[in-house]
């Protein structure tokens, strides 16, 4: 038996036997199952096989957990023993999480660089052309190490470089930041197609349907001041890189203050000015 045959076989036999929420997330994760392994036979499908397929997926902790349910369940049901899926601490998260403390480390990352170019079907835009662009990404690692590290797995492979802050409340935040102008403009351009290219302070991610309505939301809290003027230099130079590209896509001037949390007052068109490297008229003149 191939792992999409089971798959279709473990769907039909775990009708009715579990609750239909629970049934319907089930079916979700067996159909992923079959698609990534195909017509691979089922007793090649080992517990290296499954952690890998876990990793390129990007499935967090409880989703692994989920699946591996699923798959025991569904053997049961179908009088299988396929001693892979029942092998304790399958589904755990690759290392233990205790290595991701507070940040994400240079093993880390390490070990996301060396993800193949296809990692899973249906990957997004964003991880077909990480040779050309870098990633953007801030979250706060201590809500959930885990959840940073599939989402990265997933989406967001890039050749960018870690730069750790140490915020006042005692929260990192891990930034993987493009190093060139164009390479931010690049990254904006393919914001849709992405959707954790960007994620809040409080790890949600933020949903892009509209690069607009993104860049409001995103701008404002990724660079707030007290971060900007408490990072120093490194930040500073991504503000001011959003900024010049911004302006140059056609966002107003007053568009920009707002986003970047510049108060409209006199001297804020002159910093705006520096910012972008273009002389602004201001209002207050």
């Amino acid at each position: 038996m191939n792992a999409r045959a089971f798959a279709e076989q473990a769907a039909k036999a775990l009708r009715g036997r579990v609750g239909e929420k629970t049934y319907k997330a089930y079916v979700s994760l067996l159909r992923a199952f079959a698609e990534h392994f195909g017509d691979t036979p089922l007793d090649a499908v080992d517990e290296e096989a499954l952690r890998r397929f876990f990793t390129h997926r990007g499935y967090s902790g409880k989703t692994r957990e989920a699946l591996v349910c699923a798959l025991r369940r569904a053997c049961k049901e179908l009088g299988i023993l396929h001693k892979p899926f029942f092998t304790r601490g399958v589904e755990k998260v690759d290392a233990p999480r205790s290595h991701y403390p507070n940040f994400l480390d240079e093993r880390a990352l390490t070990d996301l660089r060396a993800l193949p170019e296809t990692a899973y079907p249906g990957q997004s835009a964003f991880v077909r052309r990480r040779a050309r662009a870098s990633v953007l990404f801030v979250m706060d690692t201590l809500a959930a190490p885990r959840e940073v590290i599939g989402a990265l797995r997933k989406d967001l492979i890039g050749n960018g470089r870690v730069v750790m802050h140490q915020r006042p409340l005692g929260e990192n935040i891990a930034v993987i930041k493009p190093d060139t102008e164009a390479a931010i403009e690049d990254m904006l351009a393919v914001a849709p197609a992405s959707k954790y290219l960007f994620c809040s302070a409080t790890g949600k991610p933020v949903s892009i349907n509209h690069l607009s309505e993104a860049v409001r939301s995103v701008v404002a809290f990724y660079i707030p001041k007290h971060l900007h003027y408490a990072h120093g230099r490194s930040l500073g130079l991504i503000r001011a890189s959003m900024a010049r590209v911004l302006y140059q896509k056609g966002t107003t001037p007053t568009e920009l203050l707002r986003m970047l949390g510049i108060t409209k007052m006199p001297g804020s068109y002159g910093h705006l000015s520096e910012l972008i490297g273009v002389k602004l008229r201001s209002v207050y003149a």
